[in-house]
């Protein structure tokens, strides 16, 4: 059982690996549009000095914006706690959003969603 578990998808990467190789050497597109895995893999390979360098600042990169995503995240969340204003949600928007938000879902659902502040009742859309 588990050796069906790990071969199977492994037999499926095998297959579309070799799908892709085949119709990016065989097929009409470009190489520069659709290159083969063997030709990106020797890129890499050839090129892993200058690629090592630039995932340094990539890296560097992705962790300011997750620390300044937290300190903001934070800070909101801070915000939203001490401000009762805040909390009900309607200090800029008037309860616009909750509106947007309730129109856009009964559009997907097909179930209008009926409020003028609570009680909320759903009714199907004619």
């Amino acid at each position: 059982m588990k050796a069906r578990t790990i071969l199977l998808p492994a037999l499926l990467l095998l297959v579309l690996l070799g799908a892709w190789e085949l119709y990016a050497r065989l097929g009409p597109l470009d190489p520069l549009i659709l290159p083969a895995p063997d030709q990106i893999a020797s890129s890499l390979w050839h090129d892993r000095g200058l690629l090592w360098d630039n995932l340094a600042v990539t890296g560097r990169e992705v962790l300011l914006g997750i620390l300044v995503s937290v300190v903001a995240g934070v800070g909101c969340a801070i915000a939203i706690h001490l401000s009762a204003t805040l909390r009900r949600g309607e200090a800029c928007t008037g309860g616009a959003t909750e509106r947007a938000t309730s129109y856009a879902c009964s559009r997907i659902s097909g179930i209008a969603v009926v409020s003028h502040r609570l009680p909320r009742r759903s009714v199907p859309i004619a």
